[in-house]
């Protein structure tokens, strides 16, 4: 707990205003300190934050998880309809959700929401030679693996010599194409 402010007119009665190790701020007016009184102000704070956060979710959540989808045989006028009723139903949970007090947990929100994309599109793009190479596997083994007794026998044909990878690498390959052949989804 750090003392952020004492007020001199507090500090003759004891009255400090406190900010705790989780950025809460409370205020404690004058008065001798009072543990009690202190610990039932943490609480409350704690609950309003927690209030708070749960609202800023709730409208972060309708934000990301709610989709616009407009059928392609749609008219123009049926998509705008579309897209007015989906702003207001957004609206509409912004309005009972976001205030002043939680508006700052859900730009958090945002802000966490958008450096984790930028993490997944990253990870993607370093990712995109690994999954072409295996694309290229998976391929390579609908047409050649008929002439292997053995899973062990076609990843040594396939590592280091159809794709730069090691055995363990092909190996886990030719068990991923066996299973999506066996589960028919290739």
């Amino acid at each position: 707990m750090v003392l952020l402010h004492v007020n001199p007119e507090m500090s003759r009665t004891g009255g400090a205003i406190l900010k705790t190790k989780d950025d809460l701020v409370i205020t404690l007016f004058a008065g001798p300190p009072d543990a009690p009184r202190y610990e039932e102000k943490l609480a409350f704070a704690r609950a309003l934050r927690d209030e708070q956060i749960t609202r800023a979710q709730k409208v972060f959540d309708e934000f990301i998880k709610s989709k616009m989808e407009v059928p392609r045989n749609s008219s123009l006028d049926e998509a705008a309809a579309m897209a007015n009723k989906w702003a207001g139903s957004l609206d509409e949970v912004i309005q009972e959700n976001l205030d002043h007090s939680s508006i700052g947990y859900f730009v958090e929100l945002v802000m966490e929401h958008r450096v984790s994309v930028a993490q997944a599109l990253r990870a993607s793009k370093r990712h995109a030679e690994h999954r072409a190479m295996k694309d290229e596997v998976f391929l390579w083994l609908d047409v050649n693996m008929r002439n292997f007794k053995s899973m062990d026998k076609a990843a040594e044909a396939i590592a280091g010599k159809l794709a730069p990878i090691a055995w363990r690498t092909a190996r886990d390959w030719v068990g991923d194409w066996k299973k999506l052949r066996s589960a028919g989804r290739a």
